[in-house]
């Protein structure tokens, strides 16, 4: 049968060893010294049972000694955030618009904010002045007869398609009417702001347990994020001591102002020299029957039931003063990431 060595606590001698069985251990005194002991024991026989567990025991201390921390395997002890910091948190960086999920061991969506920002400029301003014959030529069409002596019909017209029988001949009539006048016609374009990444944030379900003089035990950060942990705080601010010293300022986006101003246009000169065309169709579709120019009348012009003016060229309109760019962007939504090393 295999004696069980056991150990009993004895105040007054702290190594004193009890339980053995044969006589080596009664014969020690209790004032003995622990190497006298020891040699007793050596001199013990030994079974195989005994070493085999002696050996078992050897390996299982070794095991138990491996170094990993105080936070375990899979955590770290990071400083603690200081007051008005958030954190810490696992980032994974990626390109604007991308979708990162959050992973073990930080499972909750944070902020996620835009870094590098490139400025993209001001706006691109552009203007036309315009003149619309319409609105600067009185113009009418008369249905005549045969011969262009009588009419029978008239009617104010514009440059639009409009319904009118035309049945003998057609005489048209245009003149300029009061001071034409240039509208300008801006046109802006403003140029999209580029970043260089992405920073997806995401957070633990809680602050781990305490570790060293003033630290955290946090999860390692997950697979596929930044080999760091970080902690955050709204606005541009110097980092805090401790672990979290590489610093990044990140943005939640841009505030953006710019514009284009007014354009100025020169004096107009309308052209009220345009062609009225006569179409057989109610909308001005098709090959015309006829086109009648200014202040003459056309005959022969039968079966028309629609008219229309073509200015070609609408007149002079010149860009006196073209529109200047307003305005700035500049970043906004300022964060202050903290990292570790």
């Amino acid at each position: 049968m295999l004696a069980c060595a056991c150990t009993v606590e004895n105040k007054d001698d702290p190594f004193a060893m009890t339980g053995e069985t044969d006589s080596a251990t009664d014969s020690a005194s209790a004032s003995a010294s622990v190497s006298a002991t020891a040699s007793a024991t050596d001199t013990a026989p030994t079974s195989d049972a005994t070493a085999s567990m002696t050996g078992q025991t050897a390996t299982a201390t070794e095991g138990d000694t491996e170094d990993v921390g105080e936070c375990g395997a899979l955590r770290q002890c990071v400083t603690s955030p200081p007051e008005g910091w958030f954190g810490p948190v696992a980032i994974a960086i990626g390109e604007p618009g991308s979708t990162t999920e959050c992973g073990e061991g930080y499972p909750e969506n944070g902020l996620t904010l835009l870094r590098g920002y490139n400025d993209p400029g001001p706006a691109n301003c552009s203007c036309e002045c315009m003149l619309n014959g319409a609105n600067s030529c009185f113009s009418y069409v008369y249905d005549m007869d045969a011969s262009c002596t009588n009419y029978e019909v008239f009617g104010q017209i514009t440059m639009a398609c409009q319904p009118f029988v035309v049945n003998g001949g057609a005489y048209f009539f245009n003149s300029p009417q009061g001071n034409a006048v240039c509208q300008g016609m801006v046109t802006e374009e403003l140029p999209e702001p580029e970043w260089d990444a992405q920073v997806t944030t995401c957070k633990a379900e809680d602050v781990g347990v305490t570790c060293g003089e003033d630290g955290v035990c946090m999860p390692l950060a997950p697979e596929g994020f930044e080999d760091t942990l970080c902690i955050y705080m709204e606005g541009e601010n110097e980092c805090p001591a401790g672990d979290f010293s590489e610093q990044f300022i990140q943005y939640s986006g841009v505030d953006d102002t710019r514009n284009c101003g007014s354009c100025q246009c020169g004096m107009a000169a309308a052209n009220c020299q345009g062609t009225l065309n006569v179409f057989s169709s109610d909308d001005c579709t098709g090959a015309p029957l006829a086109n009648c120019a200014v202040n003459s009348c056309t005959m022969n012009v039968n079966g028309g039931n629609s008219v229309a003016i073509d200015y070609g060229e609408e007149g002079v309109c010149p860009v006196m003063t073209p529109p200047e760019p307003t305005g700035t962007i500049t970043t906004a939504g300022a964060f202050t990431y903290c990292c570790t090393a």
